[in-house]
């Protein structure tokens, strides 16, 4: 008997970490995509408004940092993150945004997406940040990101 119970129980405890492995997949893949999105976006607004980046968003979106227990809805409706593109409908992460509201190649921005999916405390955190040229081209600084799950 005793061989049919440790096979049942690692079944379980094998389906449920491949629940969590998807989850953070999924966030994972939701930021990578957020993060390409916004880099268009900003480069764009580069382009078309005299070398500045869209201003600061007022606080993170979504308020509360989403689980899979706890899904939480955004509100994109503010000018900076329609000035993003942002459209996230169901987002599993929690974006930041800061520009430092200078013009040409002084002109800087940060985007963060923090995502907890399976809602364990270890985060999966991204940053991107970039930078314009003098000629009103965007220049990525840097790109943190933890490895692929």
């Amino acid at each position: 008997m005793r061989p049919r119970i440790l096979v049942a129980t690692c079944l379980v405890v094998t389906l449920a970490g491949c629940a969590a492995t998807k989850r953070r997949r999924a966030a994972f893949e939701e930021a990578k995509q957020t993060i390409t999105d916004v880099e268009r976006a900003l480069g764009q607004k580069l382009t078309s408004d005299d070398n500045i980046f869209c201003p600061s968003a007022p606080g993170p979106q979504p308020k509360d940092l989403p689980t899979a227990d706890k899904p939480v809805a955004a509100d994109w409706t503010d000018a900076s993150w329609k000035c993003l593109g942002m459209k996230v409908a169901s987002p599993q992460c929690q974006y930041t945004y800061a520009s430092n509201g200078k013009t040409g190649s002084d002109a800087t921005a940060v985007l963060t997406a923090k995502c907890d999916p399976n809602g364990d405390g270890q985060p999966l955190v991204f940053t991107l940040k970039v930078k314009a040229t003098p000629t009103g081209d965007l220049v990525r600084e840097s790109l943190d990101q933890p490895p692929k799950p």
